[in-house]
């Protein structure tokens, strides 16, 4: 038999109890001393008890705290590390949130700075910069992939006439108006089309043949005719276009047209003096001048 003889805190109704029966009584006889986790019997109560008998008396201390009372500290502890490790997860999200806005807003501004350097301010085309860069992408393109490229090359007729009866500016909104219609008729992926200096134009045109360079330069040629700007200064009356084409392609010995890059725009140049030695006002793709420049 084993009866409680004091308790603390007090209650008279466990004084005297026999425990003997209770789970958590059978450690207690097991060692002199020591700990382990029972239910109480007086309240079912899950608790850490720690114990020690007493030598020479048949008495044993047994301290029991509940496992919630144990385990407080340590529950104030893990919420308060929860806390603090949300929080910090707040923070990591709304930061990285922060910086991917702040980085699409840099891309975004770089994006407008480059499109700003690159681009002609009157016309909206590419300007000699960006159509350097392009043309020599593209030419090494081209010969990596045995890939056709055309290329125009564009000029306003008698634009220093025009300019000298409309005024320049004038002139500047006819040059718009022509670099529109060139917009307008580059439609493959690819294309582009750029200022090459005063009232002359360039246009690269990747995965083209022949054909299509002189269709493309003849359907431009059309469209600026087609804007019926008054000239004077031509004898037709009208703003128009001359334009020279030239492609570089493999033969059917397998040679490209060109060997350099310099002696593809020299024929392109050459194309539109023909066209202008022609009569203005008309597209020139000459072979002959290809084969003549492509030894330069």
């Amino acid at each position: 038999m084993a009866r409680i003889l004091m308790r603390r805190p007090h209650e008279d109704a466990s004084i005297g109890r026999d425990v003997s029966v209770s789970a958590s009584f059978a450690p207690l006889l097991q060692k002199e001393n020591g700990t382990f986790f029972g239910v109480a019997a007086h309240d079912s109560v899950q608790r850490l008890y720690s114990f020690r008998r007493i030598p020479g008396f048949p008495l044993i201390v047994v301290v029991g705290r509940s496992v919630d009372d144990v385990l407080a500290p340590w529950y104030t502890r893990a919420w308060l590390f929860t806390a603090l490790i949300a929080a910090m997860d707040i923070l990591v999200i709304a930061l990285s949130v922060l910086l991917s806005r702040q980085w699409r807003r840099r891309m975004d501004i770089e994006r407008h700075l480059r499109l700003m350097v690159d681009t002609d301010g009157l016309t909206g085309l590419g300007n000699r910069r960006a159509l350097d860069d392009a043309a020599d992408k593209e030419w090494r393109r081209a010969r990596r992939h045995d890939e056709p490229l055309s290329l125009l090359m564009v000029d306003v007729d008698h634009f220093k006439r025009f300019n000298d009866r409309y005024g320049h500016q004038a002139g500047d909104d006819a040059l718009a108006s022509v670099a529109r219609c060139i917009q307008e008729n580059i439609r493959q992926p690819g294309d582009f089309a750029g200022r090459y200096g005063g009232e002359e134009f360039a246009i690269l045109l990747p995965y083209s043949d022949a054909d299509r360079a002189t269709a493309v330069g003849e359907a431009i040629r059309v469209a600026v005719q087609a804007l019926h700007i008054p000239n004077a200064g031509s004898a037709i009356g009208e703003l128009t276009v001359s334009l020279g084409a030239i492609t570089d392609a493999t033969d059917a010995n397998g040679n490209r047209a060109f060997s350099e890059l310099r002696a593809f725009l020299c024929a392109a140049d050459e194309g539109l003096y023909l066209s202008k030695r022609s009569g203005r006002n008309r597209v020139a793709n000459s072979g002959d001048t290809a084969q003549a420049v492509a030894t330069i």
